[in-house]
């Protein structure tokens, strides 16, 4: 995966006419939202999964290891 410079990113946004540059942004903004939305639905499956999982993580055969 290629990193974006900043600099490089500014001077070659600069060269687009103003109604490009407001489609980079609005793009931006997609993968910004898009990037949210992932990592709500990560959080959000891990604890629904917690629920179902508590049954089978605590026992007493798995007590020892709660203390790790």
């Amino acid at each position: 995966m290629m990193i974006c410079d900043p600099q490089q990113f500014s001077e070659q946004m600069s060269q687009l006419p103003p109604s490009r540059q407001a489609e980079v942004l609005d793009f931006i903004q997609f993968l910004l939202e898009k990037e949210e939305r992932a990592l709500q639905f990560s959080v959000a499956t891990s604890q629904l999964s917690e629920a179902s999982l508590n049954q089978v993580w605590a026992n007493e055969e798995d007590a020892a290891y709660d203390q790790l």
